[in-house]
């Protein structure tokens, strides 16, 4: 699933208005400022299975779902590890998850 560059509501559009035909195991997520931390926490190992489908992981801004009142959201950048918060209206990158669930 390809990343896009949005506004924060264009991604909350965009994940509300996802189309992509998932199992029934499956969902899109967006994930919240804590989950995309856990990613960076794993960045390395994520970089290499994304290296071995020969598909890139970029360095960039990726908003998250957690919101700080109606003006601003979280994002983490994956080039320092860091959490910050930005006016909604900024265009920054998201990705879609695809979560499963496992029994």
């Amino acid at each position: 699933i390809p990343e896009k560059e949005l506004t924060w509501y264009g991604a909350k559009r965009f994940y509300k208005e996802f189309s992509y035909s998932c199992r029934k195991n499956e969902n899109i997520v967006w994930y919240d400022i804590d989950q995309l931390k856990s990613v960076y926490g794993n960045y390395n190992a994520i970089k290499k299975a994304f290296k071995k489908l020969h598909k890139p992981f970029r360095e960039k801004m990726y908003w998250s779902s957690t919101e700080r009142g109606s003006t601003y959201a979280c994002y983490l950048s994956f080039s320092s590890g860091r959490r910050k918060d930005n006016v909604k209206y900024i265009f920054l990158s998201v990705r879609p998850v695809l979560a499963l669930k496992v029994k």
